[in-house]
């Protein structure tokens, strides 16, 4: 967490002066423009959007629905459908949603990416393993979720070796979140390799205590902790903004000393534009840990 949080600063203050040009638009605005042009599918995925954003998920999906009855193979209404149905445990729904939008949009990485988390609920493990692989070569910018999602798989699949390449690679790409320590140390722990595990374990430090017990065993009440916070970054990721803001303040409730919880409130604010709420949240962190700051 050292020296992060000025980067942070910096960064949500350019993407909000940005954001703040192309704030979302009103319901009133959406509904009005649908009122002149009904059976524009562009203008049904606008008003599914704010619904999500407002965490009305069944009006979302209903205007998702109106979309993709206008247009069936609209990539982002077909994506966003995927997501929902992946949430509600209908997978198979989703599965056809998200591969129809990845048709549409072959060199969209994220698709690939959701494609393959919907795979992974699905265990599925070999096919979810080639689309997060296809996610990585396609996008520019690595993603420490496909890597830690390639870790996840060969760790179920007893393949150690990669396993510990993938969370490596995950730790590298967000070196101040431990939680690739806490998948290394796991790994190490299933290989009845004691010395590693209780060195990762060492480099992870609380993450540890957050996630496992004695000597990796067994999910313990801390683990829930960590779970939760890995939720808020799926919330995030899948753009579910109103919600990760609900999770992360949750996070922040349970442990007032973790961090990353403020990290990723004030990233899911600065994605509502809500600025001041922003900044207060990074101020809070820097309180707590002011060599953070430095």
């Amino acid at each position: 967490m050292k020296k992060l949080f000025l980067i942070i600063f910096s960064l949500l203050l350019a993407s909000a002066l940005s954001a703040y040009q192309d704030q979302m638009r009103t319901l009133e605005q959406i509904t009005a423009d649908l009122k002149k042009n009904p059976n524009d599918t562009g203008l049904f995925v606008e008003l599914a959007d704010y619904y999500k954003s407002a965490k009305d998920m069944k009006n979302a999906r209903l205007n998702y629905e109106k979309a993709l009855n206008l247009d069936k193979k609209n990539p982002e209404a077909c994506y966003e459908m995927s997501q929902i149905l992946r949430k509600e445990q209908e997978y198979e729904k989703a599965l056809a949603y998200a591969k129809t939008a990845s048709e549409m949009k072959p060199l969209r990485s994220r698709y690939k990416s959701g494609i393959g988390l919907i795979l992974y609920k699905m265990n599925r493990l070999d096919e979810a393993e080639k689309y997060f692989k296809e996610s990585l070569n396609q996008s520019t910018k690595k993603s420490d979720f496909d890597y830690s999602m390639l870790g996840y798989i060969y760790l179920k699949q007893d393949k150690f070796k990669e396993a510990v390449e993938a969370f490596n690679k995950q730790q590298e790409l967000k070196p101040w979140d431990k939680s690739g320590y806490v998948n290394l140390a796991r790994v190490y722990y299933k290989m009845k390799d004691k010395e590693k595990g209780d060195y990762y374990k060492g480099l992870a430090g609380d993450e540890w205590d957050q996630y496992k017990g004695k000597d990796g065993a067994g999910d313990t009440g801390e683990g829930k902790k960590k779970f939760e916070k890995d939720k808020g970054w799926d919330l995030y990721r899948a753009k579910d903004y109103n919600n990760a803001v609900k999770t992360f303040q949750e996070g922040m409730k349970k442990d007032p000393d973790d961090l990353e919880n403020y990290i990723g409130l004030g990233y899911a604010y600065g994605k509502l534009n809500k600025t001041k709420e922003a900044l207060n949240v990074f101020e809070q962190a820097i309180k707590k840990d002011p060599s953070s700051a430095r």
